[in-house]
């Protein structure tokens, strides 16, 4: 019985092409009133720093056991080429480390990137009981912000008060394979059986069933009515069997 779902994010809950349109503005209203200069500037620089965006990761290795230091690398150097493209004089080093693990998830609040058929989905799985989690290469920070967004990060909280997000420094991990999996369901104090995982990309499913979790791909033709109708109708089972 399915009590928890984990959805990847983009490409799963969020638009690629939503992200693409929306996050050059918020970039640019966040960085352009904290830090002064034209909104025009901090946009081409951001355009500066997407076009230029593997050179900053060439030598980094997301996948080795310094990974998670390497993400944490890889979002310094590119928010510190934003000052430098936009010709803002850079900030101390601390400061310029706390902005670029938050300035995402700041910008993706902004944002409302969900597509329309998976926020219905998730309010009505919410309304039906069933814990709902983001397992995603995401940041914590930026998955949090793009539900916030959205207006759909309450159905993601836990009674803990705490949101449902499995990011990489969370579980101190980048791949998601069967030990991301493992230790999202330890995270989330369930049985990995009673998990179901939604995303598009294959490792993302070969490692959620290695741990043992059921899965759905999300693909062009995924139907959000018919995994919302099969789920309340076993959430419903659920109850009556302990009545």
């Amino acid at each position: 019985m399915i009590t928890h779902v984990f959805f990847g994010l983009y490409g799963v809950l969020a638009d690629k092409v939503a992200r693409a349109i929306q996050f050059p503005d918020a970039i640019a209203e966040v960085l352009c009133g904290r830090y002064g200069g034209a909104a025009d500037t901090w946009r081409r620089a951001y355009a500066g720093v997407l076009a230029d965006w593997d050179s900053y990761y060439a030598d980094l290795n997301l996948s080795g056991d310094d990974g998670i230091a390497a993400l944490w690398e890889g979002e310094f150097r590119t928010t510190r080429a934003l000052f430098r493209l936009a010709g803002v004089p850079e900030l101390p080093k601390d400061e310029l480390t706390t902005l670029a693990r938050a300035l995402t998830g700041t910008a993706a609040a902004r944002c409302d990137l969900l597509y329309p058929d998976a926020k219905r989905a998730l309010r009505t799985l919410h309304t039906a009981g069933i814990a709902l989690g983001v397992a995603s290469h995401a940041t914590a920070a930026h998955a949090r912000g793009v539900l916030t967004g959205a207006g759909a990060l309450d159905a993601f909280t836990g009674s803990n008060g705490a949101a449902l997000i499995i990011a990489p420094e969370v579980v101190e991990r980048f791949e998601r394979d069967t030990i991301f999996y493992a230790a999202a369901a330890r995270r989330a104090n369930v049985d990995p059986a009673a998990c179901l995982v939604v995303d598009h990309a294959p490792d993302a499913l070969d490692g959620a069933r290695a741990a043992g979790m059921q899965t759905a791909r999300r693909d062009h033709a995924f139907d959000w009515a018919a995994l919302t109708a099969r789920l309340q109708a076993e959430r419903h089972q659920q109850v009556e069997d302990r009545l």
